[in-house]
């Protein structure tokens, strides 16, 4: 098969106003009929001679650069903020106290609540006593069963209430403690997004914070490329912002829902350590990943006014036989446009 006309059954292909596209196609066999010509005499055709191609080349992927980890630091609890204590491009250590706000009225609900307990406690004992006392009068029937009852209700409530009181108790410690910011991860600070001495709600951002120990590049895989994901071989990256050096990464994961937008796959890769200290969140980048020997798909580039295909039928093409002359029609799958 080194023959494809070109210049043939033009008025049966659905799809010839692409001229200048050109599709890569695999062929699945030929046909053992030779084609007729109804005309008496041979009409001149167009041909070119194919040369096998592969797919394993590299694809050039547009990306983003990103940190491993990006979080907007926040209270839990809301009010005025007293302390920030870091600025924007600052690094911190996990744990290091980023903020603080005003812990006063906190305080005053721990207290108020460690008192609800323990007089909650103090008449819990006093039930329990009076239950034990009434659980032995009962045994020998020197006491009412209604005055048991109600002896043992009481208990139950004074047992509930200083459970309930122990959890506010619980609730108003942590919440006191929620007034101070830690960082969740070492990082830097990107952003300080508030200034001291202003009310926050509970979940306003406070500061950015960015873990820079390992960068990631973002990129948009279209559905035709989902399923090669996993197959690429390497990745380079290079970007914009660093003219003349290039990165290499790794496979890290694939989404596996598509962006309600885009219609496109998130695809992440893990930079070499090389990049941590040059390459920073949203750099432009462009990919160039490598298909595995073994995920390549072999075929033929041709023009794709030679594709014919009828109604929706199996495509084909028309080859010439190189000793008769005779065209031969084959079958094939397209792989690609181009």
């Amino acid at each position: 098969m080194k023959f494809v006309l070109s210049g043939v059954c033009k008025s049966v292909l659905t799809f010839c106003c692409v001229l200048a596209a050109l599709a890569l196609v695999a062929g699945c066999g030929s046909s053992n009929a030779n084609q007729k010509s109804n005309a008496a005499e041979a009409r001149p055709v167009k041909a070119m001679q194919l040369s096998a191609v592969s797919e394993a080349r590299a694809l050039h992927l547009p990306g983003v650069a990103r940190a491993l980890r990006d979080s907007d630091l926040s209270f839990r609890v809301g009010g005025p903020l007293i302390d920030l204590l870091v600025d924007t491009g600052a690094s911190v250590k996990k744990g290091q106290v980023v903020a603080r706000i005003d812990p006063r009225d906190f305080e005053i609900r721990v207290n108020t609540s460690r008192a609800r307990l323990n007089s909650a406690k103090a008449q819990l004992d006093e039930a329990k006593l009076q239950f034990a006392r009434y659980a032995k009068l009962i045994k020998h029937k020197a006491v009412a069963q209604a005055q048991y009852d109600r002896v043992k209700a009481a208990y139950e409530v004074a047992t509930a209430q200083e459970e309930s009181s122990a959890k506010a108790l619980e609730d108003a410690k942590n919440a006191l403690a929620d007034t101070v910011l830690k960082a969740p991860f070492a990082g830097f600070i990107h952003e300080r997004l508030v200034d001291k001495h202003e009310t926050l709600r509970p979940g306003q951002p406070v500061a950015s914070l960015v873990d820079l120990s390992r960068m990631e590049v973002k990129l948009a895989l279209s559905e035709d490329l989902l399923p090669l994901a996993k197959s690429f071989a390497s990745f380079t990256c290079a970007f914009d912002a660093l003219p003349g050096q290039k990165f290499k990464a790794r496979f890290k994961e694939v989404g596996k829902k598509a962006d309600a937008a885009s219609r496109t796959y998130p695809l992440i890769l893990t930079l070499d350590e090389s990049a941590n200290s040059i390459v920073r969140p949203g750099m432009s980048a462009e990919v160039s990943a490598v298909l595995a020997p073994s995920a390549a798909k072999s075929g033929f580039v041709v023009p794709l006014t030679a594709l014919v295909n009828r109604g929706g039928q199996e495509a084909f093409v028309w080859l010439v036989d190189p000793k008769t002359g005779k065209l031969n029609r084959a079958p094939v799958s397209v792989l690609r446009l181009r």
